[in-house]
């Protein structure tokens, strides 16, 4: 009998028996029920489809990540952007990125982690006191399938970022005295020079005009910065300390920007990178300033340009 066929249990059947035995169930019903006919073919070619599009259901596999891009926003700090472009047909349980400083990082070995929460799409994340060497950083996201990586990308903050920030101390100020074109002043002292008015001695620039060195003059009454004196003496001293700032910004800053960076480059990637130099200035009564110059990169090489930007 069909019946007693159609009772067999199923716990030893294969999946494919069960939706066999299932299908001639259904024939078995329609052809009970309705008149032979279109309507019976309808039902049977429906359900077929059915069973067809269920016995076809993929099994998850490990997402597909991209590493879109790393970079140093500052000397000690390094950031990472991914995104999850293939689900894998499962849920995501967990996405971030992982580093370490030999290659192929992974969950079960990096040295840096970061977990930015779930599902698909664009993340970030970001590492702080990072020490200054070669690392390698993969995005990775995770479903129940596997854990699936972005492509590695490697990166050095320390000569790849795009900040770089000079609080000038002592030694700054004696490179400038040691380069400046009208050397060290002619009194028993080498912590000084006129031309960007540089004293490592002070740890400043010295903008005084009226009780200053920048205005000195020698035996015979000629200044010992003859430009300067020219200005001050045409144009007032408010013309001379103008220039004094030109000088810094459009020269000497330079220069120590060239010997603190000499691998500069504009960019890393698409960003453009940033150095700024911070300094003090010491002007008539008293008055003390500390501006901050902001520079770019114009061009790598040996030396390298830069460009004044801005001050604040």
């Amino acid at each position: 009998m069909v019946g007693k066929d159609f009772m067999q249990a199923q716990g030893t059947n294969t999946p494919e028996d069960n939706r066999r035995t299932f299908f001639a169930k259904y024939l078995f019903i329609c052809r009970m029920q309705t008149k032979p006919g279109i309507p019976a073919l309808w039902l049977a070619l429906s359900l077929s489809l059915v069973i067809l599009l269920s016995g076809c259901k993929k099994e998850p596999v490990a997402p597909t990540v991209e590493t879109i891009e790393v970079v140093a926003p500052a000397i000690h700090r390094i950031m990472g952007a991914g995104r999850v472009t293939d689900s894998g047909g499962g849920d995501i349980t967990a996405r971030g990125f992982v580093g370490c400083t030999i290659p192929n990082p992974t969950l079960e070995r990096h040295t840096l982690l970061a977990e930015r929460g779930t599902g698909s799409g664009y993340f970030e994340s970001v590492f702080y006191n990072v020490d200054s060497a070669t690392w390698h950083f993969r995005a990775y996201a995770v479903n129940q399938a596997g854990v699936g990586y972005g492509e590695e990308k490697s990166i050095n903050p320390a000569e790849e970022s795009l900040y770089y920030r000079i609080t000038m101390g002592q030694d700054e100020y004696q490179y400038l005295v040691d380069i400046d074109p009208l050397g060290p002043q002619e009194l028993p002292y080498t912590d000084f020079a006129y031309y960007y008015g540089a004293s490592a001695y002070y740890v400043n620039f010295d903008f005084r005009i009226q009780q200053g060195l920048r205005l000195n003059k020698d035996e015979e009454g000629n200044y010992l910065d003859p430009a300067l004196g020219t200005i001050y003496e045409s144009q007032g001293a408010d013309a001379a300390i103008d220039e004094m700032y030109s000088r810094l910004y459009n020269d000497g800053l330079i220069e120590l920007l060239r010997h603190r960076y000499p691998n500069a480059r504009p960019a890393q990637g698409s960003r453009e990178v940033e150095f700024y130099v911070e300094f003090e200035i010491f002007l008539d009564n008293w008055i003390i300033l500390y501006p901050v110059a902001q520079y770019r990169c114009t061009a790598s090489g040996n030396p390298p340009d830069f460009e004044f930007v801005n001050s604040y």
